[in-house]
């Protein structure tokens, strides 16, 4: 009964891949994240984005701060993180068309450098 409407639908069952990997005590192994994107002021987010994208794509785990807060507030959430590097973007950054690259495990100085040097940077610490 009643009008037609057009709708799609598909099955994978999860439920049973979730029994194998029970069954064979599947443990994904955990990589610690390596950078936590720290953004403050306008215009910062969509960069955050945009860099957060290219780390991943460069095999990186990367997470991004979501919701208000000001930096120091971001920084607690990213130390928390278990991140290695914290990576902050805020409005003299983002003019400057550049980065502040902040080691979070290590004694290093924070740097500032190109955001397309990322990637290299984080993967010559590993």
């Amino acid at each position: 009964g009643g009008k037609a409407a057009p709708a799609c639908g598909f099955a994978i069952g999860v439920e049973r891949i979730v029994l194998l990997m029970k069954e064979y005590q599947f443990v994904a192994p955990a990589r610690p994240t390596d950078a936590y994107i720290v953004h403050v002021g306008g215009g910062t987010a969509a960069q955050a984005l945009r860099l957060a994208e290219s780390l991943r794509d460069a095999g990186l785990i990367v997470l991004m701060h979501a919701g208000g807060g000001n930096i120091k507030t971001q920084m607690k959430k990213a130390d928390a993180s278990g991140a290695r590097f914290a990576i902050i973007i805020g409005p003299e950054e983002l003019a400057a068309g550049e980065v502040s690259l902040k080691p979070l495990r290590e004694a290093d100085a924070q740097v500032r450098v190109a955001p397309a040097r990322v990637a290299g940077i984080i993967q010559q610490r590993a």
